[in-house]
């Protein structure tokens, strides 16, 4: 069996391959192997100068002498504008203590006498429903139903009864103390 082989060209357009050996001799220099015949454009020094700083237009250079007056005129009004920030921060943090805990915040509008009436009151209810706890106790051995569960329906919905009866009754004493607190008072005018 015989082995071909192949071998591929791929070529510019002759009139391109022309203008790119112009072009690189041009920027590079003209070659003979690896001796350079003749120097390329890239082989010569430009002459451009290291670096250049263009100068300041008119405005510029006012703005350069008026400069040293304004440093540091603007101190007192920084100094005006931290004082007000530590302000607004210390009322803020008064603010937010005051959420934190509103009982202190309220304590000042407080009637001492209101939370030992409410709380004496509280007891009262308590007690009259723990009387009619006991009595539907008797009620059910009277009947031979002691703990059966018509007694347990009976003693939870008095229980229920004696929590409405407590938030109703302490809610309305906070609004009587606090409905004579904010009533406007008369003040006689000389």
């Amino acid at each position: 069996m015989a082995v071909q082989t192949v071998e591929q060209v791929q070529r510019l357009a002759p009139y391109l391959e022309g203008l790119e050996k112009r072009l690189l001799g041009t920027a590079f220099g003209t070659f003979d192997g690896e001796t350079q015949t003749a120097p390329g454009l890239l082989d010569k020094p430009i002459g451009l100068p290291q670096y250049q700083v263009a100068g300041f237009d008119p405005l510029q250079e006012r703005a350069l002498q008026y400069a040293p007056n304004l440093v540091g005129s603007y101190a007192p009004f920084i100094g005006g504008a931290a004082g007000q920030t530590y302000g607004a921060q210390a009322a803020l943090g008064a603010g937010l203590g005051a959420l934190a805990d509103p009982a202190a915040a309220l304590a000042q509008y407080y009637n001492p006498y209101t939370s030992q009436v409410i709380d004496q009151t509280m007891g009262d209810i308590a007690r009259a429903g723990e009387m009619q706890r006991l009595g539907l106790g008797a009620k059910a051995v009277g009947a031979g139903a002691f703990g059966g569960s018509r007694q347990a329906i009976a003693e939870s919905e008095l229980g229920r009864n004696v929590l409405e009866q407590q938030a109703r009754t302490a809610g309305q004493l906070r609004q009587s103390g606090y409905s004579r607190l904010l009533k406007p008072h008369n003040v006689a005018l000389n």
